[in-house]
Order: structure tokens, then C-alpha cells, then sequence
């Protein structure tokens, strides 16, 4: 992919709130000022970057899912008993849940 100089300028005017406002955008988007600027201007999609508390959470629950999937197959495999299988699949369906509200605080 080659890459294109961009040489030319552009001087705009801002309020110390919105020069905030923009630096805090961009951050959010892990993007430069000048990208954030250039894509809003152009009406280029910006994307805020996913946060590592997100990123975290997200494999929280999809390793929480695996073990659901888990105990689903050895019950229907018949190598588990259906009722603690069913009450541990209740107790990890509601960590998902706590996991999604942030309400988790870091229990096993």
C-alpha cells in the first residue's frame, strides 16, 4: 500500500471544550488528532477502539460459555447427572450475566 505525503494544512478555530472534546474522541479511537480530524471531515467511519476492560470481559464470558457447552455435551452424552449439571449451568449463566452488568468483582 503506498503511502501519500500529505503536505497540506488546515487551521481551524476551537474552544478549549471542544480541543478537548476532540483529543478525548481520538483517543477513545487510538487514533492521531490529525486521523481523527481527517476522517470526521471526510465522513470516514471512526470506530472507537475496544477497551481492554472489554476485551478482558469478553474472554471471561466466552470461556464461561465453553465450560456451559461442556456441561451440556457430558449430559447429553449421559456421563454427568442432569440436576447438578443443570444448577452449576444456572450458577455460570449468572456470572455471564454479572459479567455483562460489571457486577462480577473478580469471583472464580
Amino acid at each position: 500500500m503506498n503511502k501519500v505525503n500529505k503536505t497540506n494544512r488546515l487551521f481551524i478555530r476551537l474552544s478549549d471544550v471542544e480541543l478537548q472534546q476532540i483529543r478525548r474522541a481520538s483517543r477513545e479511537a487510538g487514533l492521531s488528532m490529525s486521523s481523527f480530524a481527517r476522517k470526521c471531515l471526510l465522513r470516514e467511519r471512526v470506530t472507537a477502539r475496544l477497551s481492554e476492560e472489554y476485551l478482558a470481559m469478553r474472554r471471561d464470558i466466552a470461556g464461561l460459555c465453553n465450560n456451559v457447552n461442556q456441561i451440556a455435551h457430558s449430559v447429553n452424552s449421559k456421563c454427568r447427572d442432569p440436576i447438578p449439571a443443570a444448577q452449576e449451568a444456572r450458577l455460570l449463566a449468572q456470572r455471564i450475566y454479572d459479567l455483562m452488568k460489571g457486577e462480577d468483582h473478580g469471583r472464580q
